[in-house]
């Protein structure tokens, strides 16, 4: 395609985020944040739904982002008679 190579692509990512561009650094900021609260907030809902799955979780838990949106789509409903709140 016309975007590069990886390596080219990861220099540019790399170039942008050391250069002082705020967008840059609040994108690369909030990614490490919802990075983090997906890390921690995986575990606990598998474990109310009674879903034990550990590559499912490493899954969703290593991936920014699309990690988590598989998860979403994947993740089995909560058990009856089990109230949210």
């Amino acid at each position: 395609g016309g975007y590069g190579g990886v390596e080219e692509r990861l220099a540019a990512l790399v170039a942008m985020v050391t250069s002082s561009d705020r967008l840059a650094h609040s994108f690369a900021t909030d990614i490490l944040v919802f990075w983090g609260f997906q890390g921690w907030l995986v575990p606990d809902d598998m474990k109310r739904r009674g879903w034990e799955d550990k590559a499912a979780e490493a899954a969703a838990r290593a991936v920014p982002f699309f990690g988590l949106a598989w998860y979403l789509y994947a993740r089995p409903p909560l058990p009856e008679g089990r109230a949210e709140g």
